[in-house]
């Protein structure tokens, strides 16, 4: 184990910025509903909820654009209860405005779009802006994953699934090792700031729940 100093001496060689959060800060958060929707903080998660009304949105973000894919390891973990009555985004974006499944602002996300999850990117830069989304086929999104964007790569991590067994729970184990599932080197995000958003919309009158857990974000120096 690395003792506090080894630690310090880490993040001030190889971090520029670290953080870890249970989206908890509500000082730095903006929660924003529209519609039927809530949104639930608890201690070790956020919820998400549509509600019944058909079109109503939930967004969480950051209330300041601190974030920059191009230099960054970012972790987050969530499932969903139902992937067929939704629209969903998780990731850096250029502003807040709506995201959509062709986005052309500068960003690097998973997006949830007609029941298949893709991984997102895009950018606004020079002659080769434009965005390209990659089909993550063979993730379950209502099973929980670990999902790591590095630039313009994401990589997931399954975790063991919990079920109800005769008034108690039974767990099955997974394989708890990263696998890459696409690598956007077509229109990756800018080198700018960034939001972090989460995302949720209903497309029909279905409430549809989104369970995000954990947040890490290690920013590199530069140069």
């Amino acid at each position: 184990m690395l003792s506090d100093k080894d630690l310090i001496e880490f993040f001030s060689a190889k971090a520029n910025r670290v953080m870890c959060d249970n989206f908890l800060s509500a000082d730095a958060l903006n929660r924003t509903v529209t519609g039927s929707s809530v949104i639930t903080p608890r201690l070790f998660e956020t919820i998400l909820q549509t509600g019944i009304l058909q079109g109503s949105t939930a967004r969480v973000n950051y209330n300041s654009n601190y974030f920059n894919p191009h230099f960054s390891t970012t972790l987050f973990r969530l499932n969903m209860d139902s992937i067929s009555d939704a629209f969903m985004y998780v990731g850096f974006k250029a502003s807040l405005a709506a995201p959509s499944f062709d986005m052309t602002e500068s960003h690097a996300g998973l997006v949830l779009h007609n029941g298949s999850l893709y991984f997102s990117t895009g950018n606004e830069s020079g002659v080769s802006a434009g965005y390209i989304n990659t089909n993550l086929s063979g993730i379950d999104l209502t099973k929980d994953n670990i999902f790591k964007i590095e630039y313009n790569k994401l990589s997931v991590m399954p975790m063991p699934q919990r079920f109800p067994y005769f008034g108690g729970f039974t767990k099955v184990e997974a394989d708890r090792v990263w696998t890459q599932k696409a690598l956007n080197s077509s229109f990756p995000p800018d080198d700018t700031m960034h939001y972090f958003v989460i995302y949720l919309k209903n497309l029909t009158s279905t409430n549809v729940a989104l369970y995000f857990r954990k947040f890490a974000y290690i920013e590199s120096y530069a140069d």
